[in-house]
């Protein structure tokens, strides 16, 4: 562990500065320990080394990428908008979304091939699209941010960088931090920031990413621990076998060509061949009638859909939520389980040699059939103050700490008890009837009061 204290000390400073915590110190031993065992066979595998560099590579946008780029940028001005002190002028935030959606090929040439209107706004035909902006944003500030944003989409027609896979613990905090106009939930300021810490400590996500030249101060990273800029990423996902390989997500485009020699690396550390990427599943059965009188019906086929998803694996087909899921007490945002966006996700399956049927999955010599490969995604990480298991999803802190160093101000996660007056944890509380009127209350009021008929399912979100 010698070998890596410094990134342990660099870890603690980035949790300490992007969460705000007062404190001198915070201890993470457990998760250390916990990250160098989960990721003992690739650290073992690059001699030590937690990065593997792959070589430059170079992207071309396709129109789906630029389409996805776009709607990356317009996440993004919706975010600036939305949660910051711009918030109230999100009216005119609309107008422009809108402008920028309804010009999206003109947008990629910034040139305005003809005249545009949007209620009392008229753009004229030739006008620079980024330029135009400034008729749907009158705060200065704000329209030179979004100008830079915009101009970044336009000018990057390609992605140029180094691909790496990673274990290092910066790549896990990071894997939203960038200065390449893109975030996630994952980002240190972001929903589900708890997820990262998570992902460091399991034995199945690894980090996958094309990165910018050099090291740069992220948002979130102090000035102290300057890091990568990642251009693009996507998270993998190993079984227990290490028989099958899920691909999370791609952000924040879409680049299939780099799962590839992602895929070869992972054969090379492993010593094994894997399949080509795959994203069909078994969710429905087709069956042919022998003979047929339904005259809509030409090929005598009928599709019947399945109550549930299931994946290939040996000799064998399994349900896909039993080979997928979170780890116990853990709080990252599942791609694979939960997103509307990515519902096919991509995987592989080692392959093995067979002198009748040629390439085919098959599980582990020694492993008995009734065993099944299971891809658990995150471990329980403890309260870097505290100790107690982290239990939110937006905190790197437990709830408890949060609120004893008054970073309680969401009021989703946190309530203010209607007796005593203290802050609390809302899912730990409940309703009472307190002298005929329904109070919500803390939990040590509930105990010291000796309420009854408290409603903890009326909870306030």
């Amino acid at each position: 562990m010698m070998k890596y204290d410094k990134i342990k000390e660099q870890v603690k400073e980035v949790i300490k500065w992007s969460q705000e915590l007062p404190v001198e110190d915070i201890n993470i031993d457990k998760l250390f320990n916990d990250w160098l065992y989960g990721k003992q066979i690739f650290i073992d595998a690059w001699n030590g080394e937690l990065i593997k560099d792959l070589g430059e590579v170079t992207v071309e946008f396709t129109e789906t990428q630029k389409h996805q780029a776009l709607a990356n940028l317009i996440e993004q001005i919706d975010y600036l908008y939305c949660n910051t002190y711009y918030e109230e002028d999100y009216a005119e935030c609309e107008n422009l979304l809108r402008f920028i959606h309804d010009n999206e090929e003109a947008f990629f040439n910034n040139y305005m091939d003809k005249e545009y209107t949007l209620g009392s706004v008229k753009i004229p035909k030739g006008s620079k699209v980024v330029r135009s902006f400034k008729y749907f944003c009158e705060n200065k500030e704000l329209l030179e941010k979004l100008q830079i944003l915009a101009s970044r989409v336009i000018q990057e027609k390609k992605v140029t960088g180094h691909l790496c896979i990673s274990v290092h613990p910066l790549d896990y905090l990071s894997v939203s931090e960038n200065v390449h106009n893109w975030r996630s939930c994952h980002a240190l300021d972001g929903e589900y920031r708890a997820g990262n810490l998570n992902y460091m400590a399991d034995t199945s996500t690894v980090v996958c990413y094309l990165r910018a030249d050099g090291e740069h101060k992220l948002p979130d990273f102090p000035e102290s621990v300057p890091w990568n800029s990642k251009k693009w990423r996507v998270l993998m996902y190993l079984d227990n076998y290490y028989t099958m390989i899920m691909a999370g997500r791609q952000y924040p485009f879409d680049a299939n060509n780099l799962l590839l020699p992602i895929k070869k690396e992972f054969e090379d550390i492993l010593d094994v061949k894997f399949s080509g990427w795959i994203n069909e599943y078994v969710d429905s059965i087709k069956v042919k009638a022998a003979f047929d009188d339904n005259e809509f019906n030409d090929d005598n086929e009928y599709r019947i859909p399945l109550k549930k998803r299931f994946i290939p694996w040996g000799d064998r087909l399994i349900e896909f939520k039993k080979v997928i899921m979170d780890g116990d007490n853990t709080y990252q945002f599942n791609d694979l389980l939960l997103s509307s966006f990515y519902k096919d996700p991509y995987y592989c399956f080692r392959l093995c040699k067979n002198h009748f049927s040629g390439n085919y999955l098959n599980r582990p010599i020694g492993v008995s059939s009734s065993w099944l490969p299971k891809i658990v995604v995150g471990k329980s990480v403890d309260c870097p103050v505290c100790g107690d298991p982290l239990s939110v999803s937006e905190l790197l802190i437990c709830p408890h700490c949060a609120i004893k160093f008054n970073l309680d101000d969401n009021e989703e996660i946190f309530g203010t008890c209607g007796i005593c007056g203290q802050r609390f944890v809302l899912e730990e509380g409940g309703y009472a009837e307190v002298d005929g009127n329904n109070v919500y209350c803390c939990p040590d009021c509930i105990k010291e009061w000796e309420l009854e008929n408290v409603d903890k399912n009326e909870l306030i979100f």
